[in-house]
């Protein structure tokens, strides 16, 4: 863990940098899948700015709607004191962002904004898809160094420790974030792949529905920031016995799980909308 990092004097937060990169690098893949595409470069550059303002917004509202209860358990006092933290969810500078509330804000935004950009809706999202997949998985290098979105404790050797002062404080614990970047990366790599393949557009863009949620599903079963609240809490000793950890720590049934569930659910729909010959409309055509 090294939050922080001195670049010319300068005292950088890691989680920032590795954001910067993942923006970077997704914009720089979307370029090179855009000429394969046939779409105009520059396009895609602008659509990718805009894109990153909705992101970041739906992240940070997705952060503040998924931490609300803890919130408000701390900043709830009978004796009238206040924790200064209390007005930390009011700003972004602290605390952090949910992936799946800027993914979901991104796509909104896509849907909104290629009519502006006279851009083919599925083929877009198919151009935006792997490099989305890179920059999250950079991300996840960046929660790694800041050592936010950690796992419950574990027994098993692959266990991570975190300095006793970071937010996981010096205990062993399941590495999610390794776990994540490694299921992003290898997404973006299989998702660049297939580009070449697809049977109509838009399928790498349900590839990626399917496969990102199921995983994030099983690494959140591994996840120890409880804090972040459940929508049903189930508790399954015995796989926390296979995991080295705590039989008491709830596998099921956090927050982005539902999520998870909600977009394999809409990515089974979108497949079977979009390889009907009349289902993408003047979109839906083969590629070689």
């Amino acid at each position: 863990m090294n939050p922080f990092v001195e670049i010319g004097g300068l005292h950088l937060s890691t989680y920032a940098l590795a954001a910067v990169l993942g923006y970077l690098g997704c914009v720089g893949l979307t370029v090179r899948l855009a000429r394969r595409e046939g779409l105009e470069p520059r396009k895609l550059v602008d659509l990718t700015f805009w894109l990153l303002i909705a992101v970041i917004a739906g992240a940070r509202i997705g952060y503040m709607i998924e931490f609300l209860p803890f919130y408000f358990e701390m900043c709830r006092d009978s004796t009238g004191a206040r924790p200064p933290e209390c007005d930390d969810i009011f700003r972004p500078w602290r605390g952090g962002f949910v992936f799946y509330g800027g993914f979901i804000a991104g796509l909104a935004a896509l849907a909104l904004l290629v009519r502006r950009y006279e851009l083919p809706l599925w083929s877009t999202a198919d151009t935006l898809i792997p490099g989305i997949a890179l920059a999250h998985g950079l991300g996840r290098i960046g929660c790694l160094l800041g050592g936010c979105c950690y796992g419950a404790e574990t027994t098993l050797p692959w266990a991570l420790r975190f300095p006793a002062n970071s937010l996981a404080g010096d205990v062993p614990r399941h590495p999610t974030q390794i776990m994540e970047a490694g299921v992003e990366l290898g997404l973006c790599l299989f998702l660049w792949w297939r580009f070449g393949r697809r049977p109509y557009h838009g399928r790498l863009l349900v590839l990626y529905l399917l496969l990102y949620p199921a995983a994030r599903f099983l690494v959140e079963i591994m996840r120890g920031d409880h804090q972040r609240g459940y929508a049903i809490t189930i508790e399954w000793p015995w796989l926390m016995h296979a995991l080295g950890s705590p039989p008491d720590t709830p596998p099921l049934l956090s927050w982005p799980q539902v999520i998870s569930v909600a977009l394999i659910v809409a990515g089974l729909v979108l497949h079977r909308f979009l390889r009907r010959p009349a289902g993408g409309g003047a979109d839906h055509v083969g590629v070689n």
